[in-house]
Order: structure tokens, then C-alpha cells, then sequence
């Protein structure tokens, strides 16, 4: 899958990015929550975002965990919120 790996590796450039410049805008990744793509591309733009502790990645979670055609994206949203909330 090398869309994943793609993927992996743009959210490995953004962690340090925003490391490096806490101003760092990320409304790009938030306006792809807003467009119709489906719904494990929005897992992965709500994982990049939570990872990045950004409130909107929490809220694409719940609404994938929302989707009642999502299925597996759904199991893999609920993984990732309780990883998020682990003390």
C-alpha cells in the first residue's frame, strides 16, 4: 500500500514541522475532513490530526464511529480514540 506509506511518512514530516514551529497551519488536513472522501481517508487525516493533539482529528473519529457503512474504519477509529485517551 504504498498510499499508507505515503501517507506515514507526510505525518512524520508534520510532527516535526510543528515540533519546530508551533504556528504551523494545519487547515489543509482539517478541510480534508470536510470534503465527501471516504471514510478511511478520513481515518487517516483524524489520526494525523490527533496525533498532532488538534480537536478536530477527536471529532472526524466520532464521526467515523458514526458511519453506520464504515465498518472496519469504525473498529480502527474506536482503536484510536482509546489510544488517545490512555493515561
Amino acid at each position: 500500500m504504498i498510499w499508507a506509506r505515503l501517507v506515514k511518512a507526510a505525518r512524520g514530516n508534520l510532527q516535526e514541522k510543528a515540533a519546530e514551529d508551533s504556528d504551523f497551519d494545519f487547515s489543509f488536513l482539517e478541510a480534508g475532513l470536510k470534503k465527501d472522501y471516504d471514510p478511511f481517508l478520513k481515518l487517516t487525516l483524524a489520526k494525523a490530526l490527533t496525533e498532532l493533539n488538534n480537536r478536530a482529528g477527536y471529532k472526524a473519529l466520532v464521526e467515523v464511529l458514526k458511519n453506520d457503512d464504515a465498518g472496519l474504519a469504525r473498529a480502527q477509529a474506536l482503536d484510536t480514540l482509546c489510544r488517545a485517551l490512555e493515561p
